[in-house]
This record gives C-alpha cells, structure tokens and sequence, in this order.
C-alpha cells in the first residue's frame, strides 16, 4: 500500500518481502530498500518508517516490480538515478547519515538479473542516490589487485548474501557471500575487503580469491595469520567497541575439503583489522552443529545456537549481540526456519537463550497489536529486515517464514518491536555471597553495562551510587550473622523486579587460649590449649594443628594461633611465655626434709617440714637473688602468704643448721 509518494499515511505499507536493504537515519527513523517477494519479483522501491507516528512512507523508487537500474555519472548525485532492483545486497551508515548499498542479486543496467557489484550512497537529507563505484552490469568478476593495498581498480565481484560491518572510522567492511571471483562462475566466499569513503577505494584485506575455500581454524582463541573462516553465505557481522568485528554462522564450508550439500554454520569468530587476523572463538568447526539453548535466560559457555543462516541480529547498548532466527539446525541434522532469540555477550564468551522456541517451523504469536506481552514472539523466519533505533529498541520486518497459522513458509511484512530487559541479568559479587565479618566486596551488573543505578532496597527511589560495579566497604556483624542486600536497575528501567543479591555476613570465631604454665625455666615445657573454632594453624615450625601444644622455648616467646569455622572464618589469639635461666638454681642443696605446696600457686602455699627446729627461717629470693620475702617458721605446719607477684622465685629454709631450696612459681 504505496499512498502518495513522500506522504505518510497510517494505511501505508510495504509489501511482503525478503531481503531488503536497511538503514537507522540520524532522527531515528527506520529505512528499507527492494528485496524479493513471491514469484521471483525484486523490488526497488525505497521506504521510511517513523516510529513516533507508526507510519511508513514511501520515498522513491518504483511501484512495480524488476526494474532496471538508473546510474547517471559516477560519482555525480541526481534526482533521476536510481538503484535496479534486488535483493540481499550489503548496506551500511556512514558517519555523517548516509546511506551505502553494494551488490546483491538483482538487475543491472538493462534490467539483466544476477549478481551485482556496484556501490551506491543514499542521502536522506537529499533524497538522492550516488553511483560511486564498480560496473553497471551484472555476473563481473572481481579485480582483487594486491593484497592489503588500496587502489582505484579494485573492486569486490558481483555477489550477495554477504557479511557486512562498519568501523568507527566510517570504513566499509564487506566478508564472503555468493558470487564472482575471476569469472562468470560464482560460488561461496571468504574474502574480506574495506572501502575507504575518503578515497573512494576498495582493499582486499584478508581470505582467499577463490571459490568455496574451507576454514583454518587454528586453535581456538589463538589468533594467527593463517586462520580464515571458510567460503559462506548469510553470515552475520558486527563491530565492537575495541574495533574488532565477530562473525557468526552462515551456510558454507568448515575445514573440509568436499562441500556437503546442506552446510550450515555455528562457529564464532573475531577479526582484527589492525593486526589482520583471525581467530576462532567459539561454536563447532564442522558443518550442522547442533543447538545447545541451556535454561532460559542463564548464561552459560555451554550454549550455543545450532548452525543457521540468514539470522536477524542487533548490538545493544551494553555491546551484547541478540540473534533471532533463522534457517538451519537445532537438535538434529534436518535444516529448517527458527524463531529463537540467543544473547551473546562478548566480554563473557557466552550466550544465553532469551526468547522463543527451540523447535523449528514455529507459528506466531501476535497477541494485540500495539501491545506488548511476554507471551508475544515472530514466527520462525529468515531473511528478515532488522534494526536498531536511538533508543536502543530492536525492530523486526518481514522475511520468509511463518505467520500465526499457516503450516508453510511464505513471505511476511509484519512489523515487530522487541525491548531488551533494561535490568541487568544477575549481580555476581567477589568474593562471594557468604563473607567473614570484616570484609569488603565488589558487586557486578552482569549485563548491565555503565548505565546501572544501585539502591538499598527493591522500591527505592535513593540510589547508592551508578556504574556496572559498586565497591561495598568493609561489611560487620555481632555474634549472629547479618544478611545485606542491594538492588540494580539500568537505564532508568521501569521494570521489575530490579536485580538483586542478599551477602551473609558470618561472626568470627571466639578463641579461648588457656596455658599450663605462665612463666617457665629455660628447659622445661608448658601446655597451651585453644578452643572456639573448628580447625587451628600454629605459628610453630613446623606449623601445628592441635588443640593443644607441649612446647619449650628456649627464650620469651609469644605463641599466635589462627582459628577457622564452618563458614571458613578465622580469627587469631596470642600468649607470650617467659623464660627464665633460673641461675644459681643448681647450686642450691635440696632435700627432701621439706615440702611446698601446691608449687606453681598464687602467692599462698603451704610449707611442712619433716622436723621442726627453733629458729627456722624461709627466705625467698627474685630470679636475679634479690631477697624480696622472709618469714619465721613457727612450726612443722604452716601456711605462707608472700604476696609476691608473678614469677619465678628461689626459697631457702634454715632450719636445724640445715639448708633446704628450691623453686617457686607464682602465678
């Protein structure tokens, strides 16, 4: 339904199809261009979709199908020329809004049909096209010239169904697809080219310049010069921030020699302009790799979408790449259309299926238009249209698949939105969710890129502070454990649930050191016991591990030992032991006409002699024979408070012209 050209009208439509050219304009406004509909009728009729009014209308180009080309002058734009029409061609934005288109299978200037290499510039501001580049004609071979240099002569062959990418430079990328080489045979390609805007000129950069040549792979997350991905058709291409573009799927050749008749494609790769090469990242390097879809909406490296081919895809704000679709594998080896929807996060190397069926041939379901709903989803299609508007909001057109009922294929022009979960998918937090009192954490938004607030609580309106991570302070508790928990949103989310996570903080073990022996003599040994927790390390050599330790130092020395409990907390207790050299000890004659008691004790013992004289005396000495003690004794029975403190003391008794001594440990 073309309505009156350049006038919008809510009637407006384009008609089903597959295969068009697509663009995002600088106000937000989505463009298509041509494609095929039924019955081999290609299309160049041009349209823009306003997303603010839900109105499309139709700018240019022809109401009919299968018209030829208008080229006019190189180089030169005019209100007359106009691209033939076709389908599958490659396409691009440039950085300044324009609109770039090479090739695809379509007519030339006479209106041939076949594949085409010419290169066009739309202006929107305009609303003129620009030939710039390659042959009027259809089925021209490509002039390679040397590999890695820029030339005028050069140009890719005529081709479609192509890998296509942009830089942040505004540099052109154009991978494989089906087409010429060096003649008029065409077959799947892996060669990668560049063209610069600046100097209007192509550069085959990397792969091969010849027909339906098979993958190096190397070794999987090695780059090398000598890796390529095979010959293919309808892979997907983007760009990521470091400047890198990935490429994924597509049907073609893995690294065998002879090409299956059905060869669709799961592996993952990254090229790197700069260093020029590239590496196999992820997926199968053999043809019909089967789906791995995992739980839905759980990340994990284990999955992986099954081989296809002719997949819509969009990058959202958070440089996650979403795939919907398809044509190809999903748990068996018997190709057909799909409707799931895979998330790939590139700082991860994981997908995660996030919407849709895994079986193929899948019908629609549409719900009420304008609505949306979980429930909602596309019928299984390839080839559809695809875009993704300023608001970072993805759009989904036509193709070639199912509609609410039918039990075939057919083509489509239904319209789609699809919002991305604007929370993120998880919070991850280091060192984890159960943590020792005393202990600082690192929360990460997993998916929720720079634009994520966080708060205290699930309704609140404060927030804590923004960013993909939030570094949390030393986090306490008493004698029982605390829970704590906090909350993400991104970009302004209106819904809900936000993402959350609960941290455990655990008590640190109460360790109880007890000792044998408070001070000791060089030589002799003393006991120290711990209890409170669960295991011990003792700061011996080598280390103990017992509740309780003999030990004999040979000087003052202070005893750590560390404590964990069940939750692997630890805390840390201490004793210093004195030693004393215990001088002129030896010296003294001892008997056994005399007996203190209890020895060590407190400062009052007990003191019985074997025969009591008159004029028997105790005298007690420090460590170093000072006399610090002295007593008359006044029987064979006495008890003696020295009030001394702490320590080791040496005790003489005279008593009948007799000398009794030893030592005496005060606690």
């Amino acid at each position: 339904m073309y309505g009156a050209q350049n006038t919008p009208a809510p009637a407006n439509t384009p008609g089903e199809r597959h295969g068009c050219a697509q663009w995002v304009d600088n106000n937000g406004n989505l463009w298509l261009f041509g494609g095929e509909a039924p019955a081999f009728s290609w299309w160049n009729d041009l349209w823009k979709y306003n997303i603010a009014t839900n109105e499309w209308t139709w700018v240019r180009g022809m109401t009919t199908p299968n018209g030829g080309g208008t080229y006019g002058t190189l180089g030169v734009a005019s209100s007359s020329n106009e691209p033939g029409a076709r389908e599958f061609p490659a396409c691009w934005t440039d950085n300044a809004g324009n609109f770039w288109m090479f090739g695809g299978r379509g007519h030339d200037a006479t209106a041939t049909v076949g594949k085409l290499a010419d290169l066009w510039k739309y202006n929107p501001t305009t609303n003129q096209w620009t030939w710039m580049k390659g042959p009027n004609t259809i089925t021209q071979p490509g002039n390679y010239g040397t590999q890695g240099v820029a030339a005028p002569t050069n140009n890719p062959g005529g081709r479609s169904e192509s890998g296509f990418s942009s830089d942040a430079a505004g540099n052109l990328w154009l991978f494989g697809g089906t087409g010429h080489v060096t003649s008029s045979i065409q077959g799947r390609l892996n060669d990668m080219w560049k063209y610069e805007i600046g100097t209007n000129n192509w550069t085959w950069v990397s792969g091969n310049n010849a027909y339906g040549p098979a993958g190096v792979y190397g070794t999987l997350s090695v780059p090398a010069s000598t890796n390529h991905p095979g010959g293919r058709e309808f892979p997907i291409c983007w760009l990521d921030p470091s400047g890198d573009i990935f490429l994924f799927g597509g049907q073609g050749r893995d690294t065998s020699v002879a090409m299956p008749l059905t060869g669709f494609l799961n592996d993952l790769w990254k090229y790197n302009p700069t260093a020029n090469t590239w590496v196999w990242i992820g997926g199968s390097k053999a043809v019909n790799g089967l789906a791995s879809h995992g739980a839905l909406g759980v990340p994990n490296a284990a999955n992986i979408p099954g081989g296809r081919r002719a997949s819509a895809h969009w990058t959202d704000a958070s440089n996650n790449t979403w795939v919907f679709g398809g044509f190809g594998i999903v748990n068996n080896t018997i190709p057909d259309y799909l409707n799931d929807l895979f998330r790939y996060n590139p700082n991860l190397n994981e997908w995660t299926w996030m919407k849709g069926s895994t079986l193929q041939n899948q019908n629609g379901i549409y719900g009420t238009i304008g609505v949306p709903a979980p429930a909602n989803i596309p019928g299984a299609r390839e080839y559809s249209i695809f875009w993704t508007d300023l608001n970072n909001k993805f759009w989904l057109f036509g193709g070639e698949g199912f509609d609410i009922s039918s039990t075939s294929e057919g083509h489509m022009n239904d319209l789609w939105s699809y919002s991305i979960p604007c929370n993120p998918d998880s919070i991850t937090v280091a060192p984890g969710k159960s943590i020792c009192s005393g202990t600082s954490l690192v929360l990460t938004a997993v998916s929720g890129g720079p634009g994520t607030i966080w708060y205290p609580t699930a309704a609140s309106t404060a927030s804590i502070a923004g960013g993909s991570t939030l570094a949390v302070s030393t986090l306490t508790t008493g004698t029982s454990p605390t829970t704590y928990s906090y909350f993400a949103e991104t970009n302004n989310c209106t819904l809900t649930p936000r993402a959350s996570i609960t941290i455990t903080v655990n008590h640190l073990p109460t360790l109880t050191l007890s000792v044998s022996h408070t001070v000791i003599c060089k030589g002799e040994t003393v006991t120290l016991t711990i209890s409170g927790a669960n295991t011990y390390s003792w700061n011996t050599s080598p280390v103990l591990t017992a509740t309780s330790i003999v030990v004999s130092p040979a000087a003052n020395f202070t005893y750590n030992v560390t404590g964990k409990d069940v939750n692997n907390c630890s805390s840390t207790s201490s004793y210093s032991v004195k030693v004393s050299t215990c001088l002129g000890l030896g010296e003294l004659n001892t008997n056994t006409v005399l007996e203190i008691y209890p020895n060590p004790n407190k400062g009052t013992f007990n003191l019985s002699l074997a025969e009591f004289s008159p004029n028997t005396k105790l005298v007690i000495f420090n460590a170093i024979g000072q006399q610090v003690f002295e007593q008359e004794i006044l029987s064979a029975h006495n008890t003696i408070r020295s009030e001394l403190n702490k320590g080791i003391y040496y005790y003489q008794v005279n008593s009948g012209g007799k000398t009794s001594a030893g030592k005496l440990i005060i606690e």
